[in-house]
């Protein structure tokens, strides 16, 4: 039942006309239980489903993204298409439909996972609470029927993915072609993700720079950075500039490639991937992991380590809030790079432990000793004080 009290306001950057504000908005509050007054929410329910929809598609094409900005025209695309399918599966018809959906949305979940994966499911949960989160706020519905429902657990199911060797990538950046060739060497260089590669266009190349300038609109944070790249890459991008365009003539254009792309995305990226792996003959499935093509972002991140960045570094050119995904999320450890650093150490300490005479002894003919054992030996024998023992001298000892 309503109590009258405010749930949430949206507040300003000054603390005496937020404090106004809601001191206003109480004020109406009181009013209207005191007086028997309809609640906000009351003139919302009877507005068709497909308004609502729409009302939160446009608000999200045109601010419903992180920091104010649209939202991505994936994500946009993913909610235009769910959404209808959540009415159907619910039988809405009216914005106050949505208030007791809770439990037909478990059983419709239920159904879902018989044919998709957890993650699918949770995703087309996820689109529904983002619209009647948008209600709430805006207080088209009392509150949100779906607040504190659990997403399904993920399976491990798919194998993790895992970086390249140099060696990998060096071989397959010379067997493909020349326009995937460069696509896969910008996403190695810099990490940049798929859709983020899409949206780049030629005026996001810095010759001078040498990189690329990625404005807050194109990236998962919507924070505008520059992402350096080896010079002889920009330089191929600079000479190739007219390339994507014959290519998207060529395969057709979709909608959310800018007007003079920087590079050609195909729009099944993983199946010229994996045909690019096996020309190459890397293998798509080893002990360490599997390769995709987020997988060169991966690799980016742990080429990085090897090449001696710092965590700070490696954070900073990966792009990530948190440190801990860039070590924790990305990096990799091979099992070849695991037997590299074993027998590295193995050959720092059998260094220590031959001393410069056993050399010489070698030298003139002992041929049966053991100079590392008898190093170790003598070693510990004079850490605790004592002279080592001279064998085959009988009636005499040591004196001290």
């Amino acid at each position: 039942m309503w109590d009258g009290t405010i749930k949430k306001l949206t507040g300003t950057s000054r603390k005496n006309q937020t404090r106004r504000r809601a001191e206003a908005e109480q004020l109406r509050q009181d009013e209207i239980r005191l007086r028997g007054g309809p609640h906000p929410w009351e003139g919302e329910r009877n507005t068709s489903i497909d308004d609502a929809f729409k009302r939160y598609i446009d608000w999200g094409k045109a601010e419903g993204g992180r920091n104010g900005f649209p939202w991505a025209p994936s994500h946009a695309s993913m909610v235009e298409k769910q959404l209808p399918l959540w009415k159907e599966r619910l039988g809405l018809k009216r914005l106050g439909d949505v208030v007791n959906i809770r439990e037909a949305v478990e059983r419709e979940r239920a159904m879902m996972r018989k044919t998709l994966t957890a993650k699918g499911v949770n995703n087309y949960t996820d689109v529904l609470r983002g619209f009647l989160t948008y209600c709430t706020k805006r207080r088209m519905i009392e509150s949100n029927p779906l607040a504190g429902m659990p997403g399904l657990a993920h399976e491990a199911t798919q194998t993790p993915r895992r970086a390249m060797t140099a060696a990998e990538l060096g071989q397959l950046l010379r067997s493909a072609p020349l326009e995937r060739s460069l696509l896969y060497g910008v996403a190695a260089m810099t990490g940049l993700r798929r859709g983020e590669i899409e949206r780049l266009d030629r005026d996001a190349l810095d010759v001078e720079r040498c990189g690329i300038v990625l404005r807050a609109s194109q990236t998962k944070s919507r924070k505008e950075v520059f992402q350096p790249l080896p010079r002889d890459l920009v330089q191929q991008l600079q000479i190739l500039a007219t390339l994507p365009d014959r290519l998207y003539y060529r395969w057709g254009v979709r909608r959310d490639v800018p007007e003079r792309p920087l590079l050609w995305v195909p729009s099944h990226t993983a199946r010229f991937f994996y045909i690019d792996l096996e020309a190459a003959g890397i293998e798509r499935e080893t002990p360490d992991g599997r390769l995709d093509f987020h997988s060169l972002r991966v690799t980016y991140d742990n080429l990085l380590f090897e090449a001696g960045a710092s965590v700070k570094e490696a954070q900073h050119l990966m792009r990530h809030a948190d440190p801990r995904l860039t070590v924790h999320v990305y990096g990799r450890t091979s099992e070849q790079r695991r037997q590299e650093l074993v027998e590295s150490i193995n050959g720092a300490i059998r260094t220590r432990m031959v001393p410069a005479q056993a050399g010489a002894r070698m030298a003139a003919g002992a041929e049966n000793a053991d100079p590392v054992r008898e190093s170790a030996r003598s070693d510990m024998v004079r850490a605790l004080g004592i002279e080592p023992r001279t064998y085959g001298l009988k009636g005499r000892c040591s004196t001290s």
